[in-house]
This record gives C-alpha cells, structure tokens and sequence, in this order.
C-alpha cells in the first residue's frame, strides 16, 4: 500500500525518523567524546609541562588521563560503526571491547581512590613519602588488575553474562542472566565503598592540614596559607573526582530503568557513561591548568614540604 498524504499535512516515514535520531545521537555522543578527549589530553600537557608533577601524583593523574582517553575513544569507535557491519552482540570480539571499555572505567575509579591514598599519605605521614615514591608505579598496576577483575568475573560468574551495545536504542546494557542483578548491586557496593574510603580519607587529610596551618600561622610563617591552599586544593579534587562516578551510578541504576522514552534511555546510559568519564578530565584541567599553560610554572611547595609528588 502506497503512503498516504492527507492535504495539509506530510507522511513521515517511521524508519527515516528513526534513521535521523540514530545520526542525532550519534552526533551527540562523538562530540562529547571528542570535548571529553580534547579535556584528557590538555590535562596530559599540562601534567606534562609541569615539573612538580613528574613523580607520584603526576603518575596517577597521567594514567587517569590516558585511561579515559583511550575509554571515550573505544566506546566512541564501537559506537558509531554501521550496523550493517559491525560484529554480533554476542560475538567475542564484542563481548571484550566491552569488557575492556569497563576495564579502563573500573581502572580510572580506582585510581581516584588510589589519588585520595597519595594525598593521605603525604599529608599524614611525610615520612614515608620516598617509600611511596618508589611504590606508586605498582600500585598502579594494582589498580588496572582490579579493574581487569571487576570487569572479566561477571563472565565467570555466568558466560551468558557480558556488557553489550544494542545498536538500535544506542546503550549498553547487560545481558539479563539470574546473576545480572547480583553483579549490578556488587557495581554499587564497589563505588559506594570506594566513595566512602575517599570521603574519609580526605576529610583526615583536610582536618591535618588546618590543623598545620593552624600550627603555622601561631608560628608567624607568613607563607603557610598560601602553600597550604596547595594541598588544600588537591584534597578538594580529590571529593570532586567522586561526583562523576556517583552521577553514572545514580542515573545508570536508579533513573535509566525508570525510563521509557528511547531519547532519555541513551542519556541515562551510554551518554552519561561519556559524560562522566569527559567531567574526570574536566575536574583535572579545572585544578591543574591555567591560563599560562604554554608558560612553565615554577614547582610549587606544600606547607610542611609536601610537594605534590
């Protein structure tokens, strides 16, 4: 039967509309790749044009960088390959694209707790800063073998169970096995544990140096508010590196299934999942990146000489 056309009025063809959604939202979604990775790669310049970041912390937020660099721009590639050759969902090769996509993720978390750790230790306990020097580069590795872990064991726990990309709606989703909801409430768990053990590690960081700085400034050392605003600030980016994972774990778990409109389905899920990963390099350029980022600045110290290395 031929399409009808009523006076006044135009057919809309239902496939053409959703061809032209699918191209909207793939736009939307390349474009805050492309924003989140140009946002990674500036803070990676930065890092690098800094010479008090050439240790430990710049270590850290180096591999946090690259790690979501390389996140935005798998997820981002997968994404918007043609459905017409891109692999079945249920093929290997894509089953671990996105487990390695939840590994660099998992990775990324886990070095803003390993962040807050360094903070920690360098406030707390000065002493040990040579040791944990010589450390960070292991620990590093210890976050990508637990992020590897959290994302490869929910195959072991089911091989039906894997992260796949419905190409239709644009999400990623799990495979619904009975061992879904335990792995989606395990998610939360981890992050929910990770955020705490931030929270608080922090706020111990924060309560030491006031109390330095109130030590100082009883001293009469007239540069202790300046230097300790430096680590004040660390400790401050550390709490706001917690608000992006918080943010994929609200809208993933609690408003993404509530949805029902194929538009806020995709936000919820595969653009918040990019948008958080493109806010972690925009917390980083916000607290490390000046206007004078072509210009190299002088290393900065911390009260008590802890050096953001």
């Amino acid at each position: 039967m031929g399409d009808i056309l009523v006076e006044g009025s135009s057919y809309i063809n239902p496939e053409e509309s959703s061809l032209q959604q699918g191209t909207q939202r793939e736009l939307l979604l390349f474009t805050v790749s492309m924003i989140g990775i140009s946002l990674c790669a500036l803070a990676l310049y930065s890092i690098g044009k800094t010479k008090s970041m050439q240790y430990s912390f710049g270590s850290i937020v180096a591999s946090q960088m690259t790690a979501d660099i390389l996140k935005l721009s798998i997820t981002t590639a997968f994404c918007v390959i043609p459905a017409d050759i891109a692999p079945p969902e249920d093929a290997t090769i894509s089953k671990i694209i996105g487990a390695c996509c939840e590994t660099l993720y998992f990775f990324a978390c886990d070095l803003h707790t390993l962040f807050a750790i360094h903070r920690f230790i360098l406030v707390v306990f000065p002493s040990g800063k040579g040791l944990w020097s010589r450390l960070t580069p292991f620990a590093i590795l210890f976050c990508f073998c637990t992020g590897s872990f959290k994302a490869f064991y929910l195959m072991a726990l089911d091989p039906n169970l894997y992260l796949r990309y419905d190409r239709r709606l644009m999400q990623w989703m799990f495979t619904a096995t009975p061992w879904t909801r335990f792995y989606k409430y395990s998610k939360i768990c981890w992050s929910s544990v990770e955020n705490t053990l931030i929270f608080i590690l922090d706020l111990i960081s924060f309560r030491k140096l006031r109390a330095m700085l109130k030590v100082a400034s009883t001293d009469q050392q007239t540069f202790a508010p300046e230097y300790s605003n430096a680590d004040t600030k660390l400790v401050v980016q550390s709490l706001c590196q917690c608000v992006p994972t918080t943010l994929v774990i609200i809208f993933y778990f609690y408003i993404y299934p509530a949805m029902t409109d194929e538009f806020l389905m995709f936000a919820t899920s595969t653009l918040m999942w990019n948008l958080a990963t493109m806010c972690d390099g925009l917390v980083v350029v916000i607290f490390h990146t000046r206007m004078n980022i072509f210009r190299v600045r002088g290393d900065v110290e911390s009260i008590g000489q802890l050096e953001t290395s």
